[in-house]
């Protein structure tokens, strides 16, 4: 697979230089034109915009379009209120990456409330150039693969009206970040029982785990929205199975825990090469 760059004229809503220490992957759920508008920074009810584009497109030709929208280097607005450990300023540290998934928000267009969790499958053609295109950003700037999360890891919650609510899902179930991690792209965990003790499916025990990987949890005890968003956010990653019915299961289970034991003990189902070694950057 090869990709084509294409240039697009884009609003840069300040000029501060980044040096990229991670890669978060979007979705958003327009057709290309709007897509392409809103990230571009041409859209007044979206202040946002973002580094890369890769639409959703029947291959018509050798080399695959991607959208070049932000400067590497300079900072775009893809991240907004977010956390993965103590990072929390992810706009001035981050290459965001949107890839298009026209019904990732169907509901918009039926008068009805909107779904977050009616993801939409990704074209094998469009994860390859993201594939190509991931590859080439972390050689360029050293990435460390641990530091590859999705906008659903770095911002399963947040604070409205003074209270938790759920915030970010994307890219959704369906976006196949295993694909990425068998390619160097990530992490996975071996989900593979290592530890003496059989796994501990408390709620306490979840969130402390979550926290030590790097999500937003809170350890409270007490299954509240930090603690059901971030099992979302880390099964939509890692878990896409447990799909079903427009939903993410929330329950706690042995795999799960099993998981994230593994990601925090370094036994991945994927070899990290030695030029990609995990290092201190991470929380995993």
């Amino acid at each position: 697979m090869k990709i084509k760059y294409i240039d697009q004229s884009c609003k840069i809503f300040d000029d501060a230089q980044i040096k990229p220490e991670w890669i978060i992957i979007h979705c958003i759920g327009y057709d290309e034109k709007k897509s392409l508008e809103i990230l571009a920074g041409g859209d007044p009810d979206f202040p946002v915009n973002s580094h890369y584009f890769v639409p959703q497109r029947d291959h018509e030709d050798e080399e695959y379009p991607v959208f070049r929208l932000v400067p590497e280097t300079k900072r775009a607005r893809h991240a907004g209120i977010s956390q993965w450990g103590e990072v929390t300023d992810f706009n001035d540290r981050s290459i965001g990456i949107e890839f298009g998934s026209p019904n990732y928000a169907y509901a918009m267009e039926k008068d009805r409330a909107l779904n977050w969790y009616h993801f939409e499958k990704f074209s094998r053609d469009q994860i390859n150039a993201g594939i190509v295109l991931v590859r080439e950003l972390m050689e360029r700037h050293q990435i460390n693969p641990a530091n590859i999360l999705t906008h659903a890891d770095i911002a399963p919650w947040r604070v409205v009206n003074n209270k938790p609510q759920v915030a970010k899902t994307d890219p959704g179930a369906f976006f196949p970040m295993e694909l990425l991690a068998q390619n160097g792209l990530g992490l996975w965990p071996a989900f593979i029982r290592t530890r003496a003790a059989a796994p501990d499916i408390s709620i306490h025990n979840a969130q402390k785990l979550l926290k030590l990987a790097g999500y937003n949890s809170w350890i409270s005890g007490i299954m509240d929205i930090p603690t059901l968003s971030s099992i979302r956010a880390f099964k939509i990653h890692f878990m896409p199975e447990e799909y079903h019915d427009d939903q993410i299961s929330e329950t706690i289970n042995e795999k799960m825990i099993i998981g994230l034991e593994n990601l925090l003990d370094g036994q991945y189902r994927y070899q990290i090469t030695k030029s990609n070694e995990v290092d201190s950057k991470s929380n995993l």
